[in-house]
């Protein structure tokens, strides 16, 4: 693997980039949690800044692949199977709230009825 090196002072604390994509080094150290390929826990520490882009999946193919798990334990989770979608909630009450003053919430089916 090769990598890209710039090196303003010439003492080894610029930056290295992996050609791969792997890795972010400024002055010998990772910026932005290392191997960005193959972590499996990222962690974003702040918000996610969607800037005009969609979130996209495929469809979920088992019982833990392809979902939006939310909960310590993956309490609540989202999933389209390919030919339905689901919310699923394994603890506790599932509650859908609407706090806007004087308005409903409303579940519809293909026809538009309620």
């Amino acid at each position: 693997m090769g990598k890209i090196e710039i090196d303003h002072t010439g003492s080894g604390g610029g930056i290295t980039l992996s050609s791969d994509g792997t890795s972010l080094l400024v002055g010998g150290s990772a910026v932005g949690g290392g191997d960005v390929v193959d972590d499996t826990s990222p962690q974003l520490g702040g918000a996610l800044q969607l800037n005009g882009n969609n979130i996209q999946g495929n469809d979920s193919t088992g019982v833990t692949q392809n979902r939006i798990q939310l909960g310590t334990s993956q309490d609540l989770q989202f999933y389209h199977d390919g030919s339905n979608s689901y919310i699923t909630n394994s603890t506790g009450t599932l509650t859908i709230e609407n706090s806007s003053a004087a308005r409903d919430v409303f579940l519809k089916s293909d026809d538009g009825s309620c």
